[in-house]
């Protein structure tokens, strides 16, 4: 939570929603003093920042900013820690991303 009160979950998201509205450079300075402490700590704070926050503001409609972004980029809702996660689902990636292989294929099918 002390993260969360420190505007450190959603540095570059806009204080529109909830955000510190920090540029990169910041954003890069607060990951390096935290990973010099908590190395875990970070990559939470990192997934939270980089891969949930930026997502949901540049691709997210606006009732899903109001109800996701806003209370991640703020590290709780509702009094209690509220962080975004990153899940693997390829068995052969392992915990590296980069070696996921999906890929999508329009088939024409509409549900």
């Amino acid at each position: 939570m002390q993260l969360a009160d420190l505007g450190l979950m959603g540095m570059m998201t806009s204080a529109d929603y909830g955000g510190a509205g920090m540029d990169t450079i910041s954003y890069v300075l607060a990951m390096e003093e935290i990973s010099k402490v908590d190395a875990s700590v970070s990559v939470a704070m990192s997934v939270n920042n980089s891969l949930v926050c930026w997502g949901l503001e540049h691709f997210a409609n606006e009732a899903q900013k109001q109800q996701y972004l806003v209370p991640l980029a703020q590290g709780k809702k509702d009094g209690q820690l509220y962080i975004g996660a990153f899940l693997l689902s390829e068995p052969e990636a392992g915990s590296d991303a980069t070696h996921q292989h999906t890929e999508a294929k329009d088939m024409g099918i509409i549900m």
